[in-house]
């Protein structure tokens, strides 16, 4: 099977314009795992790679792109000359949802989540008032002039699109929240979400149609500096599901969202009263460049094997170990 693995930053998708640094780094994980994890299935695998990146990856079929229309043509011959697809990208500007729509248009095999349910997941507050509608405890979302003033003490201001920490803010009130937003390029994107206190984790799932399979329980490591949160880095498999909450949980919301197919990623906040969704990332995360060596396998064909017509039954993982992955500080 040839599989065409896109990763929008590396791949050319900023190739008229400056690579996003805050993100690269990132990126760089993400693709190098995924290409090398599909390579040793046996797969032939297949990327595109700006000009300015070094991906380092042997054994897989490396397309350099020079500009912008390179990178376009590139990406649609690609999709026509490959069996299947699995994209990532930024939900920011809807790029993700277009990228996919492109891949399906094209008649590919999408490995990667569909465009209905990149559509909810990438605005935080679409996503919100799914879960909330299903029962699924997730975050409160607001837009700022909708914001119940008497709902919480402390705010959070961020991009309803956004990923990572990107342009996130912990403001006094909503005064400040509107003040700071105001100040921002193109305010009509943020949203306000109540500041919760508890221990930050991540997901790693799988999905296919309305079934979900638990990968992982990451512990996430976001440090507050002066009012900016900042994602320093993630302990990949740092928290065992004993009593099987997180994996009840990802079922729960595969069965909320249409759409999300192969891996995704969630985000909460572990608290006294329980688990609360922050957000639903549909795409690969950071925390999959942890998992083979946390759990002792190829994740990538665990994957594969879980969006087959006839997936064989799910056996638990191994326990395996906690694996850090460390981010430069910005």
């Amino acid at each position: 099977m040839r599989i065409f693995v896109y990763e929008h930053i590396t791949g050319g998708g900023f190739a008229e314009s400056p690579l996003p640094a805050a993100l690269l780094c990132e990126a760089l994980l993400m693709v190098r795992a995924l290409a090398a994890d599909l390579r040793d299935t046996g797969a032939r695998v297949c990327v595109l790679c700006d000009r300015r990146v070094d991906l380092g990856l042997h054994g897989i079929d490396v397309q350099v792109v020079q500009d912008g229309v390179q990178a376009q043509t590139r990406f649609d011959a690609l999709l026509s000359a490959s069996d299947a697809a699995w994209l990532i990208a930024p939900e920011t500007d809807g790029v993700l949802e277009r990228v996919s729509q492109r891949a399906l248009r094209a008649g590919v095999n999408l490995l990667s989540c569909h465009p209905d349910g990149v559509h909810v997941a990438a605005s935080k507050l679409a996503t919100a008032q799914v879960l909330q509608a299903a029962g699924v405890p997730a975050i409160a979302t607001f837009r700022p002039d909708a914001a119940p003033a008497a709902h919480a003490i402390r705010w959070v201001a961020k991009p309803d699109d956004g990923c990572g920490c990107e342009d996130t803010r912990l403001v006094a009130d909503l005064r400040a929240a509107a003040a700071w937003i105001g100040t921002c390029e193109r305010p009509e994107r943020f949203v306000v979400q109540p500041f919760v206190a508890g221990q930050v984790l991540s997901l790693s799932a799988i999905a296919r149609g309305d079934r979900a399979w638990l990968l992982s329980v990451n512990r996430q490591s976001i440090d507050l500096r002066g009012d900016r949160f900042h994602f320093a880095g993630v302990l990949v498999n740092a928290v065992t599901d004993e009593t099987g909450q997180c994996q009840r949980l990802a079922q729960r919301i595969v069965q909320a969202i249409p759409g999300l197919h192969g891996y995704f990623g969630l985000d909460l906040v572990r608290t006294e009263g329980g688990p609360i969704v922050l957000e639903v990332n549909p795409r690969l995360t950071t925390s999959y460049a942890g998992l083979r060596a946390a759990l002792g396998i190829n994740p990538a064909a665990v994957i594969l094997e879980r969006l087959q017509d006839r997936p064989a039954d799910w056996h638990p993982l191994p326990p395996g170990e906690s694996v850090a992955i460390a981010l430069p500080a910005a």
